[in-house]
């Protein structure tokens, strides 16, 4: 019900509400369940209790009529001064996005996957995660530097398509998203512009790892990037030492792996550190702060990302841009495709403070 029969009903993950009642009425008689029921339609009958439930009821109803999103019911109340405009739910989530004075955001579940400015002037900056103060940024210029001057570019999740307008003349990008809405909502200029005015790149649909081990030859990529761990159920099948191994394998000897580990709950540092000195290659984090962008009022978020390379000149250049070597932690292994440990992972004040 819950994975297959659900999703095709409700907008919201509401059925996990309707599962704990119908756990909690399961061990009731027919004769229990039958005086329950007779007990609340008598409730209803009382014309306070009755007339209450009836607004309920029409506010829903209407909610779904008024509202422009799609069959927005039960949507969750925006943030202060945004505005719901699209809603539609999937096999992986619900997806929604919102409308403030200064940005447009895309949501899915609870995690923002990128936002647009409003005004002309700031529209193609990339915002968010992935602003100019961000670690991002960062790899981007020191490829730029150390990098040839043609680049092909891969990117797991693509989010509204920010990244892509970290544009030159000479650097392709390739998205790999296995999510088919948030790619059609990301190519539609009616929602957001970053793909349709910052280049073409390409869009291959599936899940990343499967199709980049498939569709792409040994040592194709300069610069390889992984965002997808921000959410509160990450794909741990993208961050296996098998993986890792992967994604080295298909980038040049002298290329940059970059993976966007920002997350309120999971510390994936110490995986990543881990996983990278068994392969013997040298790892560095750094977390990006927060701070305004120009005079858009905009604020960027801060984030972290890890930069793993083999290039003597990259390494040599991070610790004069803040990077720091990428520490493991006590009792946590290097996942594999046998073994993950989520608990290993959890938050500490020390890793939220690094």
């Amino acid at each position: 019900f819950n994975a297959i029969i659900a999703p095709q009903f409700f907008i919201i993950a509401i059925e996990y509400h309707v599962m704990l009642v119908c756990a909690a009425m399961i061990n009731l008689s027919w004769a229990e369940l039958r005086e329950a029921f007779s007990q609340f339609t008598s409730i209803l009958k009382k014309p306070l209790f009755g007339g209450g439930f009836a607004l309920i009821i029409m506010a829903f109803v209407l909610n779904a009529i008024l509202n422009p999103a799609k069959n927005v019911q039960g949507s969750a109340v925006p943030k202060s001064g945004s505005e719901t405009i699209f809603i539609d739910r999937n096999f992986f989530g619900v997806i929604r996005i919102q409308d403030s004075p200064l940005v447009r955001t895309l949501t899915h579940g609870s995690t923002k996957h990128g936002s647009q400015a409003q005004a002309a002037e700031y529209k193609l900056t990339p915002l968010s995660y992935f602003s100019a103060l961000s670690p991002l940024a960062d790899a981007f210029k020191l490829m730029d530097l150390y990098g040839p001057s043609e680049q092909k570019v891969g990117v797991i999740g693509l989010g509204v398509g920010v990244v892509s307008c970290y544009r030159k003349e000479g650097r392709h990008f390739d998205f790999f998203e296995i999510d088919k809405d948030i790619a059609d909502i990301a190519s539609n200029p009616k929602y957001f512009t970053y793909l349709t005015e910052c280049g073409k790149p390409d869009i291959i649909l599936g899940d990343g790892r499967l199709k980049l081990k498939k569709e792409k030859e040994d040592h194709y990529y300069d610069f390889f990037l992984l965002d997808a761990f921000s959410s509160d159920n990450i794909p741990v099948h993208l961050l296996t030492k098998e993986a890792i191994s992967l994604y080295l394998q298909k980038l040049k000897d002298d290329g940059i792996l970059v993976l966007h580990i920002s997350n309120n709950y999971l510390d994936l540092e110490p995986v990543i550190a881990k996983i990278t000195e068994e392969l013997g290659v040298p790892a560095y984090a750094k977390l990006g702060l927060k701070g305004p962008i120009g005079d858009s009022g905009i604020e960027a978020y801060a984030a972290k990302y890890i930069l793993i390379s083999k290039n003597e000149k990259v390494l040599a250049a991070l610790a004069e841009n803040g990077w720091t070597k990428a520490e493991t932690r006590q009792y946590v292994r290097a996942w594999t495709d046998q073994y993950s440990n989520i608990f290993s992972v959890l938050k500490t004040k020390a890793s939220r403070d690094r």
